[in-house]
Order: structure tokens, then sequence, then C-alpha cells
């Protein structure tokens, strides 16, 4: 038996006592009814069947206007001066191929209050209808309102790319002398819902006929969609089997995927690779990785993979070299290894190596704990050497001890 106490008073609840049952109203009772019809005819749409796209079974339904927005930093002079001087007016990135011009705070004021401190902003827009002086500015301005600090700032638009874009150049410190910062998740928070709004803000929402294009889009990129987790799902055992109520947008992505390389068709089968779904991962993160596969000389494509460090050290011939980010000094290497496999490796760095060379690289980290690979060059000679000792005869290590080796292409023997 429960005893409670107010006050001085003090009282016992009867254990016959039952609260007294309130009658639901007929508007909530409606209400209910209401939500429940509602979820039914959501759940019919998401199930239905037929040959239709059935796009808007689970794509976005946000209709504000999409545009990326990164941010990197700097702590190098040489950096930030190589951005203003260089980078930012290169020749051929402004409109019709001209070098692009400088806005924003008056150049030569900015030149004076350079710090080693940087910050890089790229945004760009889904859409080249939108102003870009008119975003960065505005971009700009909201920044300011969110920190209070008045910034020193330049931007220059980028037009040689399928999508237009500016590069905003912000100082680290403003124009009271105070240090400025950014904290990371301003980045994915304030910074890309800023962009999104000012960009809606300037053109209107898109349109039904926008978001069509920008999911047909969808059916033909290299990196992984909504639409390769509708097929994942029914993958059984690595295998799509094709069916008559499959949708037009399932046929056309799944023959996307299979001009990549990603999957093979016979008997009215897919089969995939056991990467597939990483491959279009890592494409998302380094655009370069998919295409870098058809500038392999010695490797088979099927066996290049990213390089996470849990490879250990590996040794080989850089094959090319790709800066992978606009924004920052990100670049990559190529390398195909005397063990048969070719690397793909991410670098926070320019690498001072060039195409052609042998190197070693060795997995490192920084203090944060990020990988850092150090690149060491090594002599063809030493590459035979090691090639030989550890019986490599494969790839890039049947190359380079002059024995046979399968060309690009073919598949290996085990």
């Amino acid at each position: 038996m429960a005893r409670h106490f107010i006050g001085v008073d003090d009282y016992e609840i009867k254990p016959e006592w039952k609260p007294p049952q309130r009658k639901k109203s007929s508007m909530a009772l409606g209400l209910a009814a209401l939500y429940v019809l509602r979820k039914y005819h959501q759940g019919k749409k998401k199930t239905g069947g037929g040959g239709g796209t059935r796009y808007h079974s689970s794509y976005p339904k946000d209709t504000r206007q999409r545009c990326t927005v990164k941010m990197h930093y700097s702590k190098s002079m040489a950096a930030h001066k190589e951005q203003i001087n260089r980078y930012l007016k290169k020749e051929g990135k402004g409109k019709d191929g001209v070098a692009p011009t400088l806005y924003g705070t008056p150049e030569e004021d900015y030149r004076k209050n350079m710090t080693k401190l940087n910050f890089r902003i790229f945004l760009s827009p889904a859409s080249n209808n939108i102003p870009l002086e008119t975003l960065a500015s505005s971009f700009i301005a909201s920044l300011e309102a969110q920190t209070g600090k008045k910034l020193f700032w330049v931007a220059a638009n980028h037009y040689d790319t399928a999508h237009h874009h500016t590069h905003l150049l912000i100082n680290g410190t403003d124009q009271n002398g105070d240090d400025v910062f950014f904290p990371p998740d301003m980045v994915k928070t304030f910074m890309r819902e800023t962009a999104r709004n000012l960009c809606t803000s300037l053109i209107g929402s898109r349109t039904k006929e926008d978001m069509k294009k920008e999911r047909e889009g969808l059916l033909t990129v290299n990196r992984y969609t909504y639409l390769d987790d509708q097929i994942k799902e029914k993958l059984i055992d690595n295998r799509y089997t094709m069916h008559v109520w499959d949708a037009e947008s399932t046929r056309q992505r799944l023959e996307h995927l299979h001009s990549l390389g990603l999957c093979t068709y016979a008997d009215n089968q897919y089969t995939f690779t056991p990467a597939w779904e990483k491959t279009l991962r890592t494409n998302g993160k380094y655009n370069a990785f998919i295409n870098s596969r058809k500038e392999l000389k010695y490797t088979n494509e099927n066996n290049l993979e990213l390089y996470d460090g849990s490879q250990g050290v590996v040794s080989g011939v850089v094959t090319k070299i790709y800066r992978t980010d606009e924004v920052s000094d990100n670049h990559a290497i190529l390398l195909e290894s005397i063990n048969g496999k070719a690397y793909f490796i991410p670098l926070y760095r320019k690498p001072y190596v060039r195409k052609g060379e042998g190197v070693e690289i060795t997995p490192e980290k920084n203090q944060k704990g990020r990988l850092t690979p150090k690149v060491s060059r090594k002599t063809v000679k030493e590459l035979q050497v090691e090639a030989t000792e550890r019986g490599f005869k494969k790839g890039y290590g049947a190359y380079a001890t002059q024995q046979s080796f399968e060309q690009k292409g073919e598949q290996e023997k085990e």
C-alpha cells in the first residue's frame, strides 16, 4: 500500500481505487484515423509495383537549392601566398578561359594583413544560374554575423568545371586584429545550411523538373547512391537477378555499374565484384580513384585498392600523381607495387617525387592520429633486388626483374 505525504497531512490510496477513464474525443479519434490512413498510403507509395521509376520512395524531398561547401585551413605563409598569387587567379579558370579577378577586401589591404593562418572555403552551387559574387558576399556577411568578426577576405570565381564555383580565402586575423577560428562542426551545420538557403533565396526553390534532372544524373554518377542501396538489398551471393518489374532507374544504374567494371552480366544476372561498394564509396571521397584504374601499366585494375596503412610498407613505381582537392594541397599517388598490387595513396601535401620514380611508402600518423604516409625514393635497382628476394612475379615486380608478366586487363593466374 502506497503512502504519500503532502505537507503535514497524509493519506493512503485504497487498493480498490482506479483512476477515472477519459473518453477519447471524436476529434482525437478522427486525427488518429487520418494518421493511420496517411501512413498506409505512404507505405503503398514506397512499395508500389510496376516498372515505374519510384524515385519518390527514398529520394530526399528537400526543395532547396543544393550547394557543395568545403573548408580547409593552413598555417603556412607560403601556402597562403600560393593561393592569392597563383591559384585563385590561375589562367584559364575564369569566364571565357581568361584569368579570374579577385573581389572582396581590397587586395592591397588583404596583403598588408596576411598571417600564416588562412582558411579556404569552396562554394559550388548545383545550379549555374547562381550569381557567384552575390553568393560569396552574402556568405561572408553571414559568417561575420555568426562569429562577430569583421573578416579580411578575397574570392575568385572559377568556370573551368561543369559546376561553376567560387573560392574564398579568409585571413587568420580579422580587421580588429583578433584571431579568426571556425569550429569543424560549423562547416557541417551552419556553413552548408547557410549556403543552401542563400542559393534558394537568389533563384528560388528547385522545380520538379530540376529534381527530375538531378535524379537522372544520379544514374551515372561514379559514387555510392541511394539506388545502390536498393540494389544491394536485393543481392544474393553478390548476384542481382533481373525481373520484369525492375524499375527503369534500377536497370540504367546496373548498366552504368557494369560499364565501370564493377559487375559482369550473363544469363539475366549481374554478378558484382567483392569490392564494388567500397570502390564507389572511395571514389565519392577521391573522385580520381575509379578513373585511375585506366592509368595502370603493369597491374590488373581489379588489384587496385585504397592505401589505408593496413598494407604496411609497400614499394613500387609512381604511375601518376593527382591533386585530389581544389581547396587544399591534398594529392594522391598511384603506385604500382612490386607485390603485384596497385595503391591509390592519399597525401596531405604535394609529393616531392615525380611520375616514373621508384618509391617506398611507410605508414605513419601525425599527432592527431591521421594517416600521413612517408614517401621515400628507391632506385629501380633496389626495387629489382627486393622483388627478387621476396619472390614477387606479378605486375611491376615481374617487370622490374625482367620476367614475363601479364598485361593490364588480363586475369592473373593464382
